[in-house]
């Protein structure tokens, strides 16, 4: 984690012209993660994931069936119920 702002930290950085963003080793009060956007000790008795992809064609034509023009767009979508803080590795091929 990244040491809150302080009061001597601006100072600090006024002084020399640097930064004080030095990394910390323990977490700010009140945080009970490492991770602010996941809950610490998630247990879940199934653990599943579920990914949805979706994909969007959008074409013009003209009157005799010929692309005018064209655009092609998607996303993953995920819903997670894993414990823990787990890696994920997705992977596309054609």
């Amino acid at each position: 984690m990244i040491r809150p702002p302080t009061v001597m930290g601006k100072i600090q950085s006024v002084v020399t012209g640097g930064s004080n963003a030095i990394v910390s080793d323990a977490l700010p009060s009140g945080t009970i993660s490492n991770m602010p956007w996941r809950a610490a000790g998630v247990k879940y008795n199934q653990n599943e994931i579920y990914i949805d992809i979706i994909e969007e064609i959008d074409a013009i034509l003209d009157v005799h069936g010929n692309v005018v023009s064209s655009d092609v767009s998607g996303s993953v979508q995920a819903q997670s119920h894993l414990s823990g803080v787990p890696d994920l590795l997705l992977t596309f091929k054609n």
